[in-house]
């Protein structure tokens, strides 16, 4: 198993990459890349992706919770809204979410994964991704239905909730 800061290492040179890649088939300024690629998490944001990664290996079916690189264009766009949620509604939403679809992880397993998971900021961008047909109600809130997108989790990932 690699160690912490080899893990970081690797992490941040695979995003460089990507940057450089997507700066090559765009134009973009060194500035925006340094931006992007030398945010230093600290232990609670590190804990929250190690958590995120430990619930994308461990789900009842592996294509419910998944984390991409930054801004790809996802299979679900174009998003039919975009709505702000805090940590605590990001939270229930994830307690809801793992009932359903991580029913043989222990639940204080899953507890204490979902709690750190959602650490990583105070309040996260959603883009809702609906599906054909549906009719949907914002009105308290974001449908547990759908596709949620968590665009650019501080500059490192998407996460994808597949609901």
């Amino acid at each position: 198993m690699l160690k912490k800061g080899a893990y970081n290492l690797i992490q941040r040179a695979g995003i460089l990459l990507m940057l450089v890649i997507m700066c090559a088939l765009t134009s973009c300024s060194n500035e925006e890349v340094k931006a992007e690629v030398f945010q230093e998490l600290t232990s609670e944001q590190q804990a929250a992706f190690e958590a995120l990664d430990s619930l994308q290996v461990n789900s009842d079916d592996w294509s419910r919770l998944y984390s991409t690189f930054p801004d790809l264009h996802h299979k679900s766009f174009p998003a039919d809204t975009s709505i702000i949620i805090s940590q605590a509604e990001f939270l229930i939403a994830m307690r809801e979410f793992v009932t359903l679809h991580y029913t043989k992880m222990p639940s204080e397993k899953r507890s204490r994964l979902i709690y750190k998971a959602v650490k990583a900021k105070g309040e996260y961008k959603v883009l809702h991704c609906r599906g054909y047909g549906v009719d949907v109600d914002y009105s308290s809130g974001i449908p547990r239905q759908g596709t949620w997108i968590f665009p650019k989790i501080l500059g490192h990932r998407d996460l994808v909730l597949v609901w």
